[in-house]
């Protein structure tokens, strides 16, 4: 059984930006995270088609990285080359002498920048993407609405991807954490990334909300080091915290000049989490784009936070921890063998979404069944079973992923086992210094009685080594413990059901095809 932590809840504060400047040699943005990749369409991701929510001091759309032509902002929209959607409810612009002014221009374009002055060197890695801009600071200062609402329109403009570089001084789960919660809880389709912050201590709110990525620091150089003042985790409820690292030192991207109509194309660097954090989200979109174009399906946050873990390459260790999270994500990771399967795989995720209301209050009182998606959605003591081969010569690795419900509600304990053909097995999150997962025979093991951690993304990882001789592997997850509400047969914070995502590499189908995996009562 999972431990319950309880954390009192405190009043929200105006939020803080993470990001801050620094002198030093300046990094082009380009390819800091795909890396080099030998299957040739990962190499050819950009984004395309993936719409991304930033919520910050705005956006100056007339730089060359978003206005529409060389002579043309345009008007935010449908057909807007970069940006579908600006909510200037607060403010219209990244105006100059406003707080944090220039943060908002530096973010968006490190998630979408395709610039039309040819200055390839702050394209972003996810160049093809457009945004939904969220302008949440006036002449006042941070004006953050209630975050269910910046949720809920990014979700109706078919953002799964959020990206905000921004939070409160204090490291508890605030009220603000939970709702984060309580929403992703309800739409799996709604991914958010958030900085940490800077002051090499405990991470700040709402990057403890326990279905968000909170994205630490690193340098941008091949062999990566952490940066120093990086918040990090174990956060307060002693979870790890950090999922991913990615690069946030001296990071070039779109300076806005505060002026309309001037066709600025300036740069500048920057440094901090607040970069690190849509460096990290700016990737997903590529692993969005890879699902959407390979699979024909949006990619739930489950699946995408369970790519982005098995993506990532150690930067300070093997095993994962709360100072780097998994690594720091790369697209070469996928090179030998990938297979993905995602509870919540359907046809048209927004409109499931808005045929419930669209607003936190609408899906709580409007619940979903999971009618129409592949499944399966896990009720206690079900697991689902996949049967696959393992490539020669490469380690396996296996990465599930789950939504946690809101502080208040017990952990759901969903279990990765994996079994090989010679009969050993390993749990998820067993994994000692060497970066790998302990093998046992299965004849004197148990897996589900091994103690759970309060993890929600967790891995098995097994050396080729280990793997001679072996024919197959069976991946079982397992829903052992789910804190079961009054919606019998449902979904969300409420339900009796639980999907998931799950990613493994250096792993094939098995010929001939086995067939979809199924769902049986554990024993």
């Amino acid at each position: 059984m999972r431990a319950v932590f309880v954390v009192v809840f405190i009043t929200i504060f105006a939020p803080i930006s993470f990001a801050i400047q620094e002198d030093g040699p300046i990094n082009s943005m380009g390819s800091k995270l795909n890396g080099d990749s030998s299957i040739g369409f990962l190499d050819e991701l950009d984004g395309s088609g993936v719409i991304i929510a930033v919520a910050d001091t705005g956006i100056d759309m007339d730089h060359s990285c978003f206005r529409n032509s060389s002579n043309d902002v345009g008007s935010p929209g449908e057909y807007h080359r970069k940006v579908v959607r600006l909510n200037d409810t607060i403010d219209d612009w990244d105006s100059q002498g406003h707080q944090q002014f220039k943060h908002g221009t530096h973010i968006a374009g490190i998630l979408a920048c395709d610039n039309l002055d040819d200055n390839a060197e702050i394209n972003s890695q996810s160049n093809g993407s457009r945004l939904v801009v969220q302008d949440i600071v006036g002449s006042s200062g941070w004006e953050v609405p209630g975050v269910e609402k910046l949720l809920s329109e990014a979700s109706e403009y078919g953002a799964v991807i959020n990206s905000w570089s921004w939070g409160d001084n204090t490291i508890n789960y605030t009220e603000r954490s939970g709702v984060i919660d309580l929403w992703t809880s309800e739409n799996p389709w709604s991914l958010v990334f958030v900085a940490p912050g800077n002051n090499a201590g405990m991470m700040l709110e709402p990057s403890n909300a326990y279905n968000v990525v909170s994205v630490a620091a690193s340098d941008a150089e091949k062999n990566a080091s952490m940066w120093p003042s990086s918040s990090r985790g174990p956060d307060v409820n002693d979870r790890r915290g950090t999922l991913v690292s990615a690069p946030g030192i001296n990071v070039v991207s779109a300076k806005s000049d505060g002026n309309i109509m001037s066709m600025n194309n300036g740069t500048y660097a920057m440094s901090g989490t607040s970069v690190a954090t849509p460096m990290a989200a700016s990737f997903t979109a590529l692993l969005q784009q890879l699902i959407e174009d390979e699979y024909g399906y949006t990619p739930s946050a489950p699946l995408l936070r369970s790519m982005l873990a098995s993506s990532a390459e150690p930067i300070t260790g093997l095993a994962p921890d709360s100072i780097q999270g998994y690594g720091r994500p790369s697209l070469s990771s996928f090179d030998n063998g990938l297979f993905v399967h995602d509870s919540y795989a359907v046809e048209d995720w927004v409109s499931i979404i808005q045929s419930r209301g669209g607003t936190l209050d609408n899906l709580l009182a409007n619940p979903w069944n999971g009618s129409g998606a592949a499944g399966p959605f896990l009720s206690e003591n079900e697991s689902w079973k996949k049967l696959l081969k393992p490539v020669s010569g490469e380690d396996l690795e296996v990465v599930l992923s789950y939504n946690a419900k809101p502080l208040g509600f017990e952990i759901d304990d969903i279990r990765l086992i994996v079994k090989t053909s010679d009969g050993r097995v390993a749990v998820d999150d067993q994994i000692g210094s060497s970066g790998y997962s302990q093998l046992f025979y299965q004849s004197v093991y148990s897996p589900l009685e091994m103690n759970s951690t309060n993890e929600t993304t967790v891995m098995v990882r097994i050396p080729h080594t280990q793997l001679t001789g072996v024919e197959w592997v069976e991946i079982e997850v397992v829903a052992n413990s789910i804190s079961n509400g009054n919606a019998n047969d449902m979904l969300g914070v409420n339900g009796t059901k639980i999907g998931f995502g799950l990613t493994a590499t250096g792993v094939e189908e098995l010929q001939p095809n086995t067939g979809p995996a199924i769902v049986m009562k554990s024993g």
